[in-house]
């Protein structure tokens, strides 16, 4: 999120090594106004988002086929994999969802898996990108890409969400309840976030007094 992302990029292999200096770096870059550290990809969605919600049914499904079109023709031009699949289909056309559902094929993700390679685009390029996976609790794990950048479009939704039961990305000091934390006491504490977590493991009498 923000500038972190560019830190622990380069970084990562130094802060598994030594724990305690990614502890320290975290904490300077807590004293980084958080306005900043949120970065410009955060405020840029938190406002379409604010904007958008105004929007008309008809200007929603207006902007998401838009957007779809302009993903496939990256596809098609950018993917070996999707320049065979979409190589007869004209995007141009494709009018609504219903339209996308019938012309394009649903991606398993065996295709996935088998595919992988072929599906990227000739033009990514890795700075830019995370590598992620599925839990695979329904089967085996699927790895794949996304933009480092969606980090921030997902923070940026859920405070959306947040500020209508008064929650302020700048100020709002929040607490979450997971599952492992680093801490073996049960409590970890993230001031570069404004965020203490508390392990769900912890919960009994023993660690609450």
């Amino acid at each position: 999120m923000g500038i972190i992302t560019n830190i622990t990029d380069w970084s990562q292999p130094i802060f598994k090594r030594f724990p305690a200096v990614k502890e320290w770096a975290l904490r300077f870059y807590a004293l980084v106004p958080a306005r900043l550290r949120m970065g410009r990809d955060f405020w840029t969605w938190l406002a379409f988002m604010e904007v958008s919600e105004q929007w008309t049914l008809q200007q929603m499904q207006e902007y998401q086929i838009t957007q779809l079109r302009r993903l496939l023709a990256s596809l098609k031009q950018t993917s070996p994999y999707y320049a065979r699949v979409l190589a007869d289909v004209e995007i141009s056309q494709i009018s609504d969802l219903a339209d996308f559902k019938r012309r394009i094929p649903v991606l398993l993700r065996s295709t996935v898996r088998d595919q992988f390679d072929h599906i990227l685009s000739v033009n990514w390029q890795r700075h830019r990108l995370s590598q992620s996976s599925t839990s695979g609790t329904t089967g085996l794990a699927l790895q794949f890409y996304h933009l480092k950048s969606d980090s921030a479009r997902e923070w940026a939704a859920i405070c959306h969400q947040w500020r209508r039961v008064g929650f302020d990305p700048l100020k709002s000091i929040r607490a979450e309840f997971r599952g492992l934390t680093r801490s073996p006491s049960g409590v970890d504490v993230f001031p570069h976030l404004n965020m203490i977590r508390f392990s769900i493991l912890n919960l009994d009498r023993a660690h609450l007094v």
